[in-house]
């Protein structure tokens, strides 16, 4: 067992830090001693570093409190997820440092702006106007759409991708938890304020093509990290089950 001090020492944090992990249920002593005084053992310990882990990672601690208190956490399969999208992070990164070397050394002008290109955006626009130019949803998206600029739509979508990014964040959790099925209804809200009446039926087929779009797929997967796509398809699933 650790003492406050010894924890805060092995874990590089403060005892008021530990006093407010404590207090909002995020992390709580393992025992006390005969004084009343807080100790910690080894699964604090791990539990501290997967807490440090998701807050470097820019998760808020509702969400952290949400992930490592859940009944079927799996440190093991957490940690192999936050590998794997730490590595896709890097690899972003890395593309952005060879974009801004280049523009460095061959100037704005010399440069291949590709990797900033809007393609996917449009590539969904063309697919969704073939798929449901003709449904009322359509049209109503479209009779909303008018006047509105470019950067506003891709805002919107950008909101879609946020959401499905929280997704990302409990994915190693139940598709039919109330956390899971919230989020649901956050897409659902989100869809019908942005773009069209979002329906049950409408949604479900949305959640059919998170996963039957390769490329809708991929990109889900890239942006929130494997696995989140099939996991949003399981819980809109449940959520627009008759």
């Amino acid at each position: 067992m650790l003492t406050v001090g010894q924890m805060c020492k092995k874990c590089k944090v403060s005892a008021r830090t530990l006093r407010y992990y404590d207090n909002v249920g995020l992390l709580t002593p393992s025992g006390k001693t005969h004084s009343g005084y807080r100790l910690y053992d080894e699964n604090a310990v791990n539990q501290m570093g997967m807490i440090l882990l998701f807050k470097r990672r820019g998760f808020s601690l509702s969400d952290i409190k949400i992930i490592v208190s859940a009944k079927d956490f799996d440190m093991s399969r957490v940690l192999d997820r936050q590998i794997e999208m730490l590595k896709l992070k890097r690899q972003h990164i890395d593309r952005l440092i060879e974009n801004a070397v280049a523009m460095k050394e061959k100037g704005v002008e010399n440069m291949d702006f590709s990797f900033f290109e809007n393609k996917e955006l449009e590539e969904y626009a063309r697919q969704a106007k073939q798929r449901w130019g003709k449904t009322d949803a359509y049209r109503e998206y479209r009779e909303r759409a008018k006047g509105r600029n470019r950067q506003d739509l891709e805002n919107d979508g950008r909101g879609v991708m946020e959401i499905l990014k929280k997704f990302g964040r409990i994915v190693d959790m139940q598709a039919c938890s109330q956390q899971a099925q919230d989020l649901v209804k956050e897409l659902q809200d989100y869809i019908t304020r942005h773009f069209y009446t979002c329906t049950k039926r409408i949604l479900a087929g949305l959640g059919q093509m998170y996963t039957q779009d390769e490329r809708m797929k991929n990109n889900i997967d890239n942006a929130a990290g494997r696995g989140t796509a099939e996991f949003a398809r399981q819980a809109i699933a449940y959520y627009t089950k008759e």
